[in-house]
């Protein structure tokens, strides 16, 4: 087939033709942006099809590297395609026109997850130094520009995969992983692993990783002999207890022995709260960590009725000796 010019790739020059999926490299995935290995919907289409957008790769010597498109070719090799339509550019095996071809291919196309952005703004430290100047470039390839936002990405394109597996699943978040990252290297895996299993929300996740730290660091015990007492793999490993329970029994357990005063007159007031036997529509609320003296009622109504009903109550809770006992 006579290669034809094609202008759709900007500022390079491109040619249409057709390629040997065996001189294909798809070893190589110096490009790849993508996080989604599932070709199941692609493959379909192109077995019924064929390729319609062709992928784009950069010839060295006998082979072709992937720049864009490493799907669209897997599901032509799943089909059994011996030859399939693509583009093909003249350029350095690694160039920063490549690196612009293969994220603005993913980019321009739909939202990116942070791992994309991280394995995109990654790529194109290969070629600038700075997030200064990465972010110069970085808003006309459809990536976040902020310099502190990419400096962030650039920590996250460096961690471990399974990290990197965590915040994709999202039973670990960006903002965790940033600050597991400050650990020392062998506490980092065990660390997001750990918060991994508990699957909660970002709160959670970091008030687990402080009163872990710093009970570690009170306590002078390291972290991973820490995460291996039997205490936390007692709750861990319970057969009956669903995830969460376990999460809220391990951050019980370590708010105990991080604080343990606190906790002390949390639970006092709890039972104290209990033998009041407030309803739903009026509840007592402590100060802060209990460091101060201002408690607070907080009463629900629906009515005018239904606020008498709830002063009547409130003078009987206020004539109980136990509410004398939690305001000593």
């Amino acid at each position: 087939m006579k290669p034809s010019r094609c202008y759709a790739v900007p500022i390079m020059q491109c040619n249409f033709e057709e390629v040997e999926i065996q001189r294909i490299n798809t070893e190589d995935t110096f490009y790849k942006i993508t996080t989604c290995n599932e070709i199941d919907g692609i493959s379909d289409s192109v077995r019924d099809i064929g390729i319609i957008n062709p992928p784009v790769l950069v010839n060295e010597k006998d082979r072709f590297t992937i720049v864009s498109g490493f799907r669209r070719i897997k599901a032509a090799i799943k089909n059994g395609f011996l030859r399939i339509p693509v583009k093909t550019i003249s350029s350095a095996k690694e160039s920063i026109e490549c690196a612009k071809i293969a994220i603005s291919d993913n980019s321009f196309q739909r939202n990116l997850n942070q791992i994309e952005q991280a394995r995109a703004i990654h790529l194109l430290t290969c070629f600038y130094r700075s997030p200064e100047e990465i972010s110069d470039i970085a808003a006309g390839l459809g990536l976040p520009a902020n310099p502190s936002i990419i400096q962030k990405l650039i920590t996250i394109s460096r961690t471990d995969k399974h990290i990197q597996d965590y915040i994709l699943s999202e039973t670990l978040s960006m903002t965790t992983a940033l600050l597991i990252d400050k650990l020392h290297e062998k506490h980092k895996l065990p660390m997001a692993r750990f918060i991994h299993s508990l699957n909660v929300g970002l709160n959670n996740q970091r008030e687990v990783l402080i009163l872990l730290t710093e009970i570690s660091k009170r306590e002078n015990k390291d972290l991973l002999e820490l995460l291996a007492e039997k205490s936390i793999a007692d709750i861990i490993n319970e057969p009956n207890r669903e995830v969460r329970q376990k999460a809220a029994q391990i951050r019980k357990l370590l708010r105990k022995r991080r604080f343990p005063e606190l906790t002390k007159a949390e639970d006092t007031f709890s039972d104290c709260v209990k033998k009041l036997k407030l309803d739903q529509s009026l509840k007592l609320l402590p100060p802060k960590d209990f460091e101060g003296t201002t408690y607070l009622f907080q009463i629900s109504f629906n009515s005018y009725e239904d606020l008498l009903r709830q002063q009547i109550q409130l003078e009987e809770v206020i004539g109980n000796p136990i509410l004398k006992q939690i305001l000593k």
